[in-house]
């Protein structure tokens, strides 16, 4: 199965770039295109991706704005920002607005990394992981029937002191 992944980006070079990147691996796929982060709110809604590359500055609505609704509709989704303008202030507002990690443009093998690694973190886990935790209220454990298992040990015999 492939992981679905909506570009948005409001330069078609970097979106042409971010394309080539992705389709060196087969298990992605480029299941749509943005040119602003009022688009990538259209095509996430539309188009259900498993992950979104977003840009930051966009023309209409900023990436920032628009992860923030996206991730208020599809809070599941990551959502990576690859753009030119990090810094520690910029990665604060990113996780602010839901964004998952923020990569620099210029890094392509961290924009690769990132997906990787968000990719991995939404799939299945492996067969050698803990199985998941299952929490039964206790109201709903009260209302079972009771049943004694019999004893493991035989019971212990006391001793008779005099």
């Amino acid at each position: 199965m492939h992981t679905r992944i909506l570009i948005a980006d409001d330069h078609k070079s970097a979106i042409r770039e971010i394309r080539a990147l992705l389709g060196a691996n087969p298990e992605w796929e480029v299941c749509g295109e943005a040119a602003n982060g009022q688009e990538a709110l259209a095509r996430a809604n539309e188009m259900h991706p498993d992950l979104i590359v977003m840009d930051f500055a966009m023309p209409v609505m900023n990436g920032l704005m628009a992860a923030e609704e996206i991730t208020k509709v599809q809070p599941t989704v990551p959502i990576v920002l690859n753009t030119l303008y990090n810094s520690p202030q910029v990665e604060r507002e990113a996780k602010r607005h839901g964004i998952r990690k923020v990569v620099e443009k210029a890094h392509s093998g961290a924009l690769v990394s990132a997906i990787h690694e968000l990719v991995d973190k939404k799939s299945p886990k492996r067969a050698d992981a803990p199985p998941p935790t299952v929490e039964i209220p206790l109201s709903q454990l009260q209302s079972l029937p009771y049943k004694p298992q019999p004893q493991a040990y035989p019971p212990r015999k006391r001793s008779q002191q005099k």
